[in-house]
């Protein structure tokens, strides 16, 4: 290996974790010696021992070695030991994938009802995207990176059901703010537009609510979380068809490409 901090953070880790050497040695199957010679350095554990680290520790490989946990505050070292893995930001999730036109712009990809079971599966694969509709808001932001669900239900008014909302790509999520809207994407949950609030950071949870008062709040631990989307505009068939703004062009404009993606998403 190459220089890495692995040796220094099995250190600190046992540690927070109110281990001895003798007790990790002994959860390994290796001797006491063994595991001292890692933590200062003068020998490496081998791929299934550093499998083993990652799932006790609850961080992934590519942490245990590259990143420097001595140099996290203490917070942040609490949210590790608690298995947030300082991904608790949302800036380590991965680099989002998109896709552009002939022209190098880039699009909004449409995740429609029949394509939301894959796309928890297939969201960050640049292939998956490209065979999704595609929709054009000429009067969105061009710094931000713009995705567009269909959703269902009723917990959310006055947005309709069958609605599109489009929502910008969140790559810091403490930049969230409490009580707005916002298009959550999770392994259990799937796709859903929400209120986010809670002190998450702390307790490693983000509390979802409804405006259908019907619908009670609950938790979504943050490491279920794959993707957030701040709610930007919504799309549908009513009056209220477009939010934040009264651009009559760009209206007629977003009508007409709904009429081509219900096609598209009813199209067997």
């Amino acid at each position: 290996m190459n220089e890495h901090y692995l040796s220094q953070n099995l250190k600190l880790l046992r540690k927070r974790k109110g281990w001895s050497q003798d007790e990790l040695a002994q959860r390994y199957g290796l001797s006491r010696s063994a595991l001292s010679a890692y933590e200062i350095g003068s020998a490496e554990p081998g791929i299934a021992t550093l499998i083993r680290l990652s799932e006790d520790f609850l961080l992934p490989i590519d942490d245990l070695i590259k990143r420097d946990l001595n140099a996290l505050s203490q917070s942040e070292l609490d949210m590790v030991a608690g298995g947030l893995r300082n991904d608790v930001t949302g800036k380590h999730l991965r680099v989002l994938a998109t896709t552009v036109n002939a022209d190098e712009e880039e699009q909004i990809a449409l995740v429609p009802e029949r394509a939301k079971a894959g796309y928890t599966g297939g969201y960050a694969d640049p292939d998956f995207l490209s065979e999704l509709p595609h929709i054009h808001l000429p009067f969105l932001s061009k710094h931000k990176t713009y995705r567009a669900f269909h959703i269902h239900g009723d917990s959310m008014p006055p947005i309709q059901e069958g609605s599109i909302v489009v929502g910008a790509y969140v790559d810091d999520w403490t930049s969230i703010k409490e009580n707005e809207r916002y298009i959550v994407v999770s392994r259990h949950e799937g796709i859903v537009l929400k209120y986010i609030s809670g002190d998450w950071q702390k307790t490693g949870a983000f509390i979802l609510s409804s405006s259908n008062p019907t619908y009670a709040p609950y938790p979504l631990a943050v490491n279920d979380i794959l993707e957030i989307w701040q709610f930007a505009y919504h799309i549908s068939d009513g009056s209220d068809a477009l939010e934040n703004g009264d651009w009559n062009d760009a209206f007629r404009q977003i009508k007409a490409e709904l009429n081509e993606l219900r096609r598209m998403i009813n199209k067997p």
